[in-house]
């Protein structure tokens, strides 16, 4: 069809009287939203919900995801201070977790800066 022959078929479409509304919603069992409410206020609990929603889905994934990473390398750290003891015959009595990962850094960057460092030596030599 060409454009001027689209026009025509619209503008008789527009001539056509619509049928009364008042007599179609009358047979609704549940009338909807009539021109008195505006139809943004019977949804609009509902709108601000999905993005809030997804909002909390998205940094619930993200920070899960940063744990597990966080989790992952403070036990690969560790486990390579053990080894790191274990290869130098190096004491792990009365040092906590975190006391070994400390002087295994302290050993590794040569900053010797931790004072139970000395003391690891001291009780294996």
């Amino acid at each position: 069809m060409k454009k001027r022959e689209i026009r025509a078929a619209l503008k008789q479409l527009d001539t056509i009287p619509l049928p009364d509304k008042e007599k179609i919603l009358s047979a609704c069992p549940n009338r909807p939203i009539t021109a008195e409410t505006p139809y943004w206020q019977a949804s609009h609990r509902k709108l601000w919900l999905k993005p809030v929603l997804a909002a909390i889905i998205v940094a619930l994934v993200l920070a899960s995801g940063y744990s597990t990473y966080a989790i992952a390398n403070e036990i690969s750290e560790y486990n390579d201070a053990v080894k790191f003891f274990k290869e130098y015959n190096l004491s792990t009595e009365d040092l906590s977790r975190s006391d070994i990962k400390k002087v295994y850094r302290d050993i590794i960057t040569g900053s010797f800066t931790y004072g139970k460092t000395a003391e690891v030596f001291k009780k294996s030599i």
